[in-house]
């Protein structure tokens, strides 16, 4: 209770302000279509660990630049959680490579640039 604060609505320089400041974020959610939380987090070198389902699933690579834990298993995530923290050269490992996952899937000039070789424009 003490170390959650629920901001509000905030604008996206302050949210990536944010992400920037954290050891990492925790994505728990049941059903998400796609993750622009988790790329947000990545784009700014932060970490992720995230429920192994749908939009997060297909963003984060598993023990490579973050963590999936299983959908509704609070012990799993709780480990994760606390392996990571436990481990700084992991999570520094795990921040170059979420950054790198996202400069070349998400960063908006090469995700043109691939449909561009993808449709021959």
């Amino acid at each position: 209770q003490n170390n959650v604060n629920f901001l509000g609505n905030q604008n996206k320089d302050k949210v990536l302000e944010q992400f920037s400041s954290a050891y990492l974020t925790i994505v728990p959610s049941v059903v998400e279509a796609f993750g622009y939380v988790v790329i947000e987090s990545f784009s700014v070198k932060t970490p992720v660990i995230g429920s192994d389902t749908s939009g997060i699933a297909e963003i984060i690579r598993d023990d490579c630049d973050g963590f999936l834990f299983e959908v509704n298993n609070y012990r799993d995530l709780a480990d994760k959680i606390n392996y990571l923290l436990g481990n700084p050269k992991l999570r520094e490992r795990f921040s170059n490579n979420c950054f790198e996952n996202f400069l070349e899937n998400f960063e908006v000039k090469e995700v043109v640039n691939n449909f561009r070789e993808e449709f021959k424009l």
